[in-house]
């Protein structure tokens, strides 16, 4: 059995002490980006942070559900300003006030949940028009998991894929190792996406 701590830290300028505190109290952090104004000042700054003390990340574009907000636009923000190590594990179903799941790109699963409900998703078939996009940025994925690690790069090359099991070894390590940083969608108001990023 494992216990796991949440140090939630606000992300008001006046808080940023206590935050940084809290961040070297923690074996890794996920870093919240405003769906509608993608990656801010708070951001950077938190991010600089846990990059100092070598803390893992990961990003939560959260807020997915409000008007203006947009998952590419909040993405090409993060590869903008932390790169392209920043690897999205989600994509988000539908967008704005019709914001309504996420597709896991390990798994290729897709998740809808009842906006203010329970937080727990509903696994659908991926909709038709999210499959090729989900399909491209699964290879994507998968690529870059498998790039910094000789096994599972010599697996990819010879079966053009890696099995899910084998995507979550590697991810496990790339993130440790901060190779990689993932990306996952949310909106906090609505309580979707929560049960994943749990």
């Amino acid at each position: 059995k494992s216990k796991i701590n949440l140090l939630d830290t606000p992300g008001f300028n006046i808080f940023i002490n206590d935050t940084k505190a809290a961040l070297a109290a923690a074996d890794s952090s996920v870093v919240l980006v405003d769906g509608v104004s993608g990656v801010e000042v708070q951001t950077e700054k938190v991010w600089s942070f846990a990059a100092e003390i070598t803390l893992p990340r990961a990003l939560v574009i959260n807020k997915l559900d409000r008007e203006n907000s947009s998952f590419e636009r909040a993405l090409d923000s993060i590869h903008e300003n932390f790169g392209r190590a920043a690897v999205p594990l989600q994509l988000p179903v539908g967008s704005e006030r019709e914001f309504r799941g996420v597709i896991d790109l390990v798994r290729m699963k897709c998740f809808l949940y009842e906006a203010g409900g329970a937080g727990r998703g509903k696994e659908q078939p991926i909709p038709d028009d999210l499959a090729e996009p989900a399909r491209k940025a699964h290879e994507a994925l998968v690529e870059m998991v498998a790039e910094g690690n000789d096994d599972l790069l010599e697996e990819f090359f010879e079966k053009g894929t890696l099995p899910p099991e084998r995507v979550v070894e590697g991810l496990r390590a790339a993130i440790r190792d901060m190779r990689l940083f993932p990306v996952l969608c949310a909106s906090g108001l609505n309580n979707i996406g929560t049960d994943l990023i749990l």
